[in-house]
């Protein structure tokens, strides 16, 4: 870890020149909220860094019912050791096609993650876990019914529990994405909906993607 470069920087420059610099440390899993991680060089090459990007906040009392958040320094840290940008992906928990019961009929609900665009009928694989991913990079989810025609993406987050609840990540919210990060491929007049969003949550070593949809069903 002689290489890895982490340090905060002040951001009230002042004339005299440049500012003091601090050498910190940041352990993983980075639980510090907001923390955003980009990819630093190709990230087909061996030779990428990734960099953790946050801020620090000061809350300044002005009396004793006010106080004001007050942005003391930004924080960025990079590393070029594969450990830190290599995370294993764990088999997962339940079925990957899961039977819900409905008034019109039984309905029957695929979901798969893939490291490409999926393809209604394209000859590729979905991807079997355990496999790696990367930080930074983009993982594709697609929910395909099996023996209906309608589905609707409503909203879709990630999650650090199994229940949804914990720590959740809004990635997809009526329909729309709520970042440019994250990109809606295909809803609504089909029988599949897929969306991709960039693996950045590492507060955990889990994490669960969670989707609402919408399916309409031919009488």
């Amino acid at each position: 870890m002689t290489d890895d470069a982490c340090s905060a920087k002040l951001v009230n420059r002042t004339s005299e020149g440049k500012p003091p610099v601090y050498r910190i440390e940041i352990r993983e899993p980075f639980h510090s909220c907001g923390t955003v991680a980009r990819i630093i060089g190709n990230p087909s090459s061996r030779n990428r860094r990734i960099a953790f990007q946050n801020r620090l906040w000061w809350v300044q009392r002005k009396n004793n019912d006010v106080t004001m958040p007050f942005r003391l320094s930004d924080i960025e840290c990079v590393f070029s050791n594969e450990s830190f940008i290599e995370k294993a992906i764990k088999p997962i928990c339940c079925d990957a096609v899961t039977l819900f019961n409905t008034s019109s009929g039984d309905v029957r609900v695929k979901m798969e993650l893939w490291k490409d665009p999926p393809e209604p009928h394209a000859a590729q694989r979905s991807l079997s876990p355990p496999f790696l991913y990367e930080l930074g990079q983009d993982l594709f989810v697609s929910i395909r019914l099996v023996g209906s025609e309608n589905i609707r993406l409503q909203s879709c987050y990630l999650s650090s529990g199994f229940d949804g609840r914990s720590n959740r990540n809004l990635l997809i919210g009526n329909g729309c994405p709520v970042t440019n990060a994250s990109r809606v491929l295909k809803t609504g007049n089909g029988s599949m909906t897929s969306f991709v969003f960039p693996v950045v949550m590492v507060q955990t070593s889990s994490f669960y993607v969670n989707c609402d949809i919408t399916i309409c069903i031919n009488p």
